[in-house]
Parts: C-alpha cells; structure tokens; sequence
C-alpha cells in the first residue's frame, strides 16, 4: 500500500503557516521548504508553529535551479509518495515547469497531461489571451518587452495604468506602479528596467467599487470546485494592497460569480489544485483581475468556515473518499483579518482603536493568531511588540 505525506512549499509568510495549521489539525503527516535568504531555522517565523518539529523544516534560496533539487531530494527520504501544495507563486512556477519531478514520486498540482501550463498561464498576459479565448471580461492589455535598453510605450496606452511584472514569480509585489499619466508611466519603465526587467505587464486601471476573491481547491470528486468567495472590505496599503479585513459572500453569491465561471473552465480544461481568483467589481461589470494557482494568501479566513482545503485536496488526490461529513463550501458570513497589517490603519488615523477593537471581535480568524497555536502566533508578535517598545523608549529619551 502506498503510502503519502505533504511537502508544503513557500516563503515564511502566513499563506504557509494556514496550510501548516490545516494539516496539523487534519493529523496529516506532512514537512515544510521555505525558500528565502535565511541563515537558519531560527530565522523562520513558522517555525515556532506547535505542529512543526525540528525535522520537519527545512529552507533553500530563491533560486529555480536550487529549490527544484531541493524538492527532488525529498524523494530520496521517503519511499511513497509526496503531495506538492506550493503556498507562493515561485514554487508553483518551479513545480510546474520541472523535468525532474516525476510523477512516480510526488503527486503534482496542475493542469493534467500538460506540464507547463500553468507557468505558461502565470504570465499574466496570456492570462489575458485565455480571457478572451473563454468570453471572461478582463481589463485592457499590453505586453511590453525591452529593446536597446529601454521600454516603449505602446501608442494606444489608456490613463490611468498599471504596470506590473509580466510573471508574477520573477517579480516583486512592491514593483507594481500605477501611473496617471505618460510622464509617470515613461519614470516607472526606467526604474524597472534598471530593475532588470526584460518583459512587463501594463493594464488599463479599472477604478473598482470593491475587490472579490475565491479560493480553494480543484479536485476530481464532486463538488470539484470547493472554497468560497469573499469580498475585501480593507487593504493595506490602502490601494493596491493585501486584504487585511474581509467577510465571506454567501454560497449563492460564490456559485453565480464570475469566479465561479472561471474555474469551471479550469476544471473542465484539466487543472486540478489550489486556486486564488481575484475579481474587480466595477460599476459597469465585474472584471478578471488575475488567476493564482497556488494557495491564497487569504487562506487562514477559512479555519472559522469550518472549510480545511488542503485536508480535502489531500484526501482526493490520495484516492480517499471525500465524505457528505467534510465541509467543502462556505455556507456562513465569517469575517477574518490580518492583524498586524490591518492595525496600520489605526496607526494612519483611518480606523479609531475603539473601532478597530469592534473588528476584533467581528472576526473569526486572524493571519497570524490562533489560540491552538500560541508559539506559532507569538514568532509573529514578539518582533511588533519589540518594536513599539523601542519606539516607546526612543520617544522617552527625546523628551
């Protein structure tokens, strides 16, 4: 009988440490690969996660060449099987376009019979041409490439635009420019060329009422499409930011979006794994903003659903049979938050702290906090609170 663990793969961040808190609580054996610049274990925050013993965490760098060996080796410790959940957009790239991971070892995400796809489809101008292919609304695109040095813009650029890296893996979230004018968008092309960008995405900018995402899992066995939709009702920074406070829509809601359109067309043409949809709500439609095949950052909302997403794609993938007991769609209005981003907006005077304490106790789920994890959320706190008290002190002696 073959046996199977899961080989979850990211950054030291809390898409990762929600996977680890789900298959820890789902007593699925399991080992972690964090990529990044780190000098040792210690150095890791989700480390100090209950469910994570020493041996059971390991770290590599940032490079292609590296963490794909680094995943191959894993073969070599176990001799059944390992389920890949890949918690980043680089490890999702690696995974996919591997030659040396093969089926016979490890239990990949993607689209079926068709390796690459889904590095193909990171590229998000492609994502833009399978839009249009499958009648999904998306915004206005160009793909740009640089020439003698330089970007050009294209003549027919509609202001305001964004500029992002065309392959969200190879880039930085932070090299994201909104620019109002040509004079904006000619600076933000020279200072991403100097970056070392070869190619770069520019979008039309839509002006948005409010932003949608859902997330979840692909899987064979029915319902297929499992997860749920919410809508973000905070970010940080406040435009163009990371959700840091957000409520799910109900079922009815998630089953007639425009989310839920896209991924029965990834299901039907073959992608099986985690998803992160992300949608524009606009006062003319609603909008395609960009498709992750990874676990969503958004993904520790779901513990106060009752949904353990990565439980579920475990057990189907593993050929287990996914019971009528396991909950596999949201069906209630929980709100969830990402507390020490979202506190910013207290700090910035958006949000009173009477106010913000309200949420507090609206929400059902927080990134980084867990009761049943008390080291794993402190690796988190102690740093802030470190902080503030140095600015504390540092306010004391300017006195």
């Amino acid at each position: 009988m073959v046996e199977y663990k899961v080989l979850v793969i990211g950054g030291d961040h809390h898409n990762t440490l929600a996977v680890i808190r789900y298959l820890g609580r789902g007593n699925i054996p399991f080992k972690v690969l964090v990529h990044g610049d780190y000098s040792s274990i210690g150095d890791i925050h989700i480390a100090a996660s209950k469910y994570i013993k020493p041996d059971m965490i390991a770290f590599c760098p940032d490079d292609e060449t590296i963490l794909e060996q680094r995943i191959y080796d894993y073969s070599t410790m176990f001799r059944g099987r390992w389920v890949l959940i890949p918690c980043s957009d680089f490890s999702a790239y690696v995974i996919d376009k591997s030659d040396i991971l093969s089926s016979q070892n490890f239990i990949l995400p993607g689209f079926k019979d068709r390796k690459g796809q889904v590095a193909f489809m990171m590229d998000k101008y492609q994502q833009k041409v399978w839009a249009d292919k499958n009648n999904i609304p998306m915004a206005k695109t160009w793909s740009i490439g640089i020439e003698a040095g330089h970007f050009t813009i294209p003549a027919d650029i509609i202001y305001p635009c964004i500029v992002k890296p065309e392959v969200s893996a190879l880039g930085k979230k932070s090299d994201i420019v909104i620019c109002k004018d040509k004079i904006l968008l000619s600076a933000a092309l020279v200072e991403l060329a100097d970056k070392g960008y070869k190619h770069l995405l520019i979008q039309q900018f839509l002006i948005k009422k409010y932003e949608e995402c859902a997330y979840g899992c692909l899987v064979e066995q029915s319902p297929r499409i499992c997860g749920g939709m919410i809508k973000k009702l905070r970010e940080y920074p406040v435009k163009g930011g990371s959700t840091t406070y957000a409520g799910f829509e109900s079922k009815d809601c998630f089953l007639r979006s425009l989310a839920y359109k896209v991924l029965e067309k990834l299901w039907e043409q073959g992608y099986r794994g985690m998803y992160d949809i992300d949608l524009l709500v606009c006062e003319d439609q609603v909008y395609l903003n960009e498709i992750n095949f990874r676990t969503s950052g958004n993904g520790y909302g779901m513990m106060a659903a009752g949904v353990n997403f990565p439980l579920i794609y475990f057990m189907d993938v593993t050929n287990k049979r996914l019971s009528r007991a396991l909950k596999t769609r949201v069906d209630s209005k929980v709100f969830f938050m990402d507390e020490l981003s979202d506190i910013r907006h207290v700090k910035e005077g958006r949000i009173s702290l009477i106010n913000w304490g309200a949420y507090i106790m609206k929400a059902g789920a927080f990134a980084k906090w867990s009761r049943d994890d008390i080291s794993g959320s402190l690796a988190w706190y102690k740093p802030y609170v470190k902080r503030v008290f140095e600015k504390i002190v540092d306010k004391c002696r300017r006195k």
